[in-house]
């Protein structure tokens, strides 16, 4: 029942991990519903998702990211029902989709199952109710906690995208072979026979997923951790609070428009051009590491350059330009 911060936290980690090459790592696919409605696009960035690598969930695309093989795939099979299951079903795997079991037996890929821990404490106590989710989904949205957050959300729509501090496990499990638990060809596979392969892997699954919450959910948030983790990085408070989130993630669309604009000024092969694009992005990625002096100043020439920013602070009129237009860029 929160934004998907979980899923950018893992996507972004095994990215790290994996040292950013992506055919080590994943891309996500996510439901369009990600893409289409403005208010799924944090801080509504203009098509967030895709540009930061997301691929719409269908079958076209999810068939040919298997075809070519250019990095792995990250899904989550639940859909939508999974986040909008509430914190009253948390822990109760939904029922899973069968396209990745008949992909993965098509292509002779493996599945390999992490389970998210803590996860249900970056919105805790939001509860999911059938009715109001299908009333919601009218208008765009896939689901509507009904928590503490919600109150504030009424007044300021940022609320949409606060996180708690929750410590998040993400826990492995075992490697699933879906097409060395088959008999005959793919193509000879009746529905009948993919439902029950995927309740037998759905009910693996389930009993993972129980062992990791006994093992890593007794205590969701570890504040000793966090205020240690606050005080040896003072210098990036502003990214600890979802507060200053608001200014963090326009700052930086004005970076990357700035960029791209820079980039496509000496879109030339001449050594002055590739000497100028690569200082170009020197210099914003230069800018990531601040100082927290130099983050207040940076907020201040925010304001300047983007005044709509302080909307989102401003009770009730910080929905205007989310009803309206928001802060869609090309």
């Amino acid at each position: 029942m929160a934004f998907p911060w979980d899923g950018i936290i893992f996507a972004s980690g095994l990215m790290r991990l994996n040292d950013y090459q992506l055919r080590r790592a994943t891309r996500g696919m996510a439901s369009p519903m990600l893409s289409k409605t403005k208010l799924m696009n944090p801080f509504l960035i203009h098509n967030f998702w895709k540009r930061v690598g997301g691929i719409d969930a269908t079958m076209l695309n999810f068939e040919t990211m298997m075809h070519y093989g250019q990095a792995n795939v990250l899904i989550y099979p639940e859909g939508v029902p999974g986040i909008g299951k509430g914190f009253n079903r948390r822990y109760q795997l939904q029922r899973l989709s069968t396209s990745a079991l008949r992909l993965s037996i098509k292509y002779k890929t493996d599945i390999i199952p992490f389970a998210t821990v803590n996860a249900e404490y970056i919105n805790p106590f939001s509860y999911s109710i059938d009715w109001v989710n299908e009333l919601v989904q009218k208008i765009g949205v896939p689901f509507l906690p009904l928590g503490p957050t919600l109150l504030l959300a009424l007044l300021q729509p940022w609320m949409f995208y606060f996180a708690f501090p929750a410590k998040l496990i993400f826990v492995r499990g075992r490697r699933v072979k879906p097409y060395e638990m088959v008999n005959k060809p793919f193509e000879a596979l009746s529905q009948e026979e993919i439902i029950v392969l995927r309740d037998k892997i759905h009910s693996q699954m389930q009993v993972e997923l129980n062992r990791a919450v006994a093992n890593y959910g007794t205590k969701p948030y570890h504040w000793g951790e966090f205020l240690r983790t606050v005080v040896q990085n003072w210098r990036k408070i502003p990214y600890f609070m979802p507060f200053a989130w608001p200014f963090i993630f326009i700052e930086h669309e004005r970076r990357y428009q700035e960029l791209q604009a820079k980039l496509r000024r000496f879109g030339g092969d001449t050594p002055e051009d590739m000497a100028q694009r690569q200082a170009a992005q020197e210099d914003v990625h230069g800018n990531e590491e601040e100082s927290l002096m130099a983050m207040v100043k940076t907020a201040a020439k925010t304001i300047a350059r983007n005044p709509e920013v302080l909307l989102f602070y401003v009770p009730i009129v910080g929905w205007i330009p989310t009803l309206i237009k928001g802060y869609q860029k090309e």
